[in-house]
């Protein structure tokens, strides 16, 4: 409904929630919710949207393996990123001609366990010339 001709508004979501919650439908209100974040966009809005929903939704989603797997995608990112920038700002601060290296490893988009067996060798190296030939050994690894 949001998303039809017209549906751009606070009464439209209104209903939808409705009809969701009498249709027994409370395991999709992250849905809904979603989708009303693809029409209503102003500051306004999106605190509309928080308030309304909010109440409703931290147990449904709490329930939903849905959202319990979105979250865990999301804190693998996190993690991985995270990793990604020791290892830049470790190479930086240490052997910041080897930078361009490092960033061409992180490019390569390396499994978490990889990064993490990298970072554990970069903090162990004690010279530039050990600093490349792991950096090159994680860049050539297919």
């Amino acid at each position: 409904m949001p998303l039809t001709k017209n549906g751009q508004n606070y009464e439209t979501v209104d209903r939808m929630i409705d009809k969701m919650t009498q249709a027994g439908w409370l395991d999709l209100l992250w849905l809904a919710k979603d989708i009303a974040g693809l029409v209503l966009k102003s500051k306004q809005a999106k605190q509309w949207i928080k308030e309304r929903f909010d109440l409703m939704l931290p147990e449904i989603l709490k329930e939903s393996w849905v959202y319990k797997e979105t979250i865990e995608e999301g804190m693998q990112q996190g993690i991985q990123q995270d990793r990604e920038q020791v290892i830049l700002r470790l190479v930086e601060l240490r052997f910041p001609s080897l930078l361009a290296l490092a960033k061409q490893v992180i490019e390569r988009r390396l499994p978490l366990q990889q990064l993490q067996a990298l970072s554990d060798k970069l903090f162990l190296v004690n010279t530039i010339e050990e600093t490349r030939v792991i950096l090159q050994e994680f860049e050539s690894d297919k």
